[in-house]
């Protein structure tokens, strides 16, 4: 992800500036970060709503209650990507490219996509969460699923990903309760032609909610509704002319 937004979005990122108060009281907004304040015209927030509903930048005044509503039916899920480094495809008789699926269990494996040398075994809900605080008993876990389904031994070196327990996410998406779909737009629209705007996966309204790609159009969106606002609220600072003017 990092590679992704300094070749994609390249420009004036400033990195490890942990934002711990937004204060959108006056008429622009100021950011607390741990590299000093940063003060601009309007903020768009994209961080995730687990992020949010854990209170982790505190909002001055606070957000509004059809956000608060918004975050909580949003909340965030898990899903766990194991990758075990296998470099001899030929041994298991798979094909690269290959899935997986135990019926009577709850992993999915991708094998060697791409020519990788890895199977990446792939577990969501609550049997991620528990074990996402143990990344060395979540990598045995997959080891042992996938031998038992392979009918062999299986080494080699793991990777899991952290996502939740990494403390800038706190979780891997945002997922709708039930009933609560339409929480996606309100988050997305909930300050018109404020200074401060939401956007991030989470405020995607079609099927990209979720992935990387919506999250990436969202923050688009967003910005060129601000531009748009801002160019709307520049323009009514002069008188309108007639057209013989």
């Amino acid at each position: 992800m990092g590679a992704f937004v300094a070749r994609v979005l390249a420009g004036p990122v400033r990195l490890r500036a942990e934002v711990s108060r937004l204060d959108w009281s006056g008429p622009g907004v100021r950011a607390d970060t741990t590299r000093g304040t940063v003060r601009a015209a309007a903020a768009i927030v994209t961080v995730s709503t687990g992020v949010l509903a854990a209170g982790a930048i505190r909002f001055d005044p606070p957000l509004p209650e059809p956000v608060q509503a918004a975050l909580a039916g949003l909340p965030m899920g898990l899903l766990t990507k194991v990758a075990l480094h296998l470099p001899e495809p030929g041994r298991f008789g798979l094909e690269p490219d290959s899935f997986m699926v135990r019926r009577d269990g709850p992993l999915t494996f991708s094998a060697w996509q791409q020519g990788r040398p890895y199977v990446t075994g792939f577990m969501g809900g609550r049997l991620a969460w528990s074990l996402a605080d143990d990344c060395r008993a979540a990598a045995e876990f997959v080891r042992r699923e996938l031998a038992e389904l392979l009918g062999d031994t299986v080494a080699g070196e793991a990777v899991v990903t952290r996502w939740g327990t990494d403390p800038f996410h706190r979780g891997a998406y945002a997922y709708a309760r039930p009933g609560q779909a339409d929480q996606r737009g309100v988050l997305a629209g909930a300050f018109p032609g404020e200074r401060l705007l939401f956007a991030g996966e989470a405020c995607r309204m079609d099927g990209l909610a979720g992935t990387v790609g919506g999250a990436y159009l969202s923050g688009r969106d967003a910005a060129d509704r601000l531009a748009r606002c801002r160019a709307q609220a520049y323009l009514e600072q002069f008188p309108r002319r007639s057209a013989r003017e």
